[in-house]
């Protein structure tokens, strides 16, 4: 990588750049990306900056279902970014890899079309003492949170480890990055991206894992429950089968088994007609195969029941009889 990705500082941005909208992805400085651009504008504004610098200003839109945007649809605080390869798409769209290199913030918009062009400054962040207590409770803190939600299980970049970002003097390319890989909220990390003081930045950050962490643990919480509940049905089932085996061996049945043959009598029973008694059979069939704990054995039970209650072989004789019918309809 150049080393205006490794050492940003050292860069000078250019002036005016072409603008790629979007969607709602916030890229953060430090960070290496892949982003598939598809509107007209945006790849127009690709295609100027690979004639010239290739350095492109991304940023998000306000809206993310809007599909055509100008200027005023943006944040005016983005992230200038290096063009580092591009690849077009059998839909005419390009995907790009991208070293994000430093904050920018739009003075003007110069132009709409054929593709938005800006007037830009870089955005430098405050930066505090080393020896900072406060920044090292926040920095301590924060690492713990992190460890909590990989411990969750939460996917997390393999090249990212504890250990390593523990080691990261830098704390402002750390908490891009942290902002960047641990927050699914493009608001929340739109709101990270414009704050340049480090410890304002530190303490937003900490704000948002600690409800992060809140969320992946009740999400835990619900799926321990369910894998349990999951496999005590299973086991049910399971044991019940083995029972069930047993009993046939010892020439006996289980009270299921003989269950499910009286109800097989009892719709034989009803001389319903032919279509409807093949299916109540199929269902009875099903029951044995479905643990009765289940919601869907209690679904088909009830289905069976209802059947059941239906009078099939009973009938009623109408009474045709039309001078009784217009006498009662003129006395009414």
């Amino acid at each position: 990588m150049r080393d205006h990705f490794d050492n940003p500082g050292i860069f000078e941005i250019p002036k005016f750049l072409p603008v790629v909208a979007m969607v709602q992805s916030v890229v953060f400085p430090h960070v290496s990306i892949p982003i598939l651009v598809g509107r007209k504008k945006s790849i127009k504004a690709l295609e100027f900056a690979l004639k010239k610098d290739k350095i492109v200003a991304l940023l998000t839109q306000k809206d993310k279902d809007k599909r055509s945007v100008n200027s005023s649809d943006l944040y005016t605080i983005g992230t200038a970014a290096e063009i580092r390869s591009t690849q077009k798409q059998p839909d005419g769209s390009i995907r790009c890899n991208v070293d994000a290199i430093c904050r920018i913030k739009m003075i003007d918009f110069i132009q709409e079309r054929p593709f938005i062009l800006a007037k830009v400054e870089r955005m430098k962040s405050k930066i505090f003492p080393i020896e900072d207590k406060e920044i090292d409770e926040l920095k301590t803190l924060i690492m713990a949170q992190v460890e909590q939600i990989i411990g969750l299980g939460v996917p997390f970049p393999s090249h990212l480890t504890i250990p390593g970002m523990i080691t990261i003097s830098d704390l402002d390319k750390l908490t891009d990055m942290l902002a960047a890989y641990m927050l699914p909220s493009g608001k929340e990390k739109q709101v990270i991206l414009e704050t340049l003081d480090l410890k304002e930045r530190l303490g937003k950050l900490s704000i948002y894992l600690d409800k992060e962490v809140k969320k992946f643990q009740v999400q835990s919480k619900i799926i321990s429950k369910v894998q349990k509940e999951m496999g005590k049905t299973q086991r049910d089932y399971f044991l019940r089968q083995q029972l069930k085996a047993i009993q046939e061996e010892l020439g006996e049945e289980d009270e299921l088994t003989t269950e499910l043959k009286e109800l097989n009598a009892k719709i034989k029973k009803t001389k319903m007609p032919k279509n409807a008694e093949k299916k109540a059979l199929k269902e009875i069939k099903r029951l044995k195969t479905i643990p009765p704990a289940s919601p869907e054995y209690s679904y088909i039970r009830t289905f069976l029941d209802w059947m059941l209650d239906i009078p099939w072989s009973k009938k009623t004789r109408d009474k045709l009889d039309i001078p009784d019918a217009k006498k009662i309809l003129d006395e009414d």
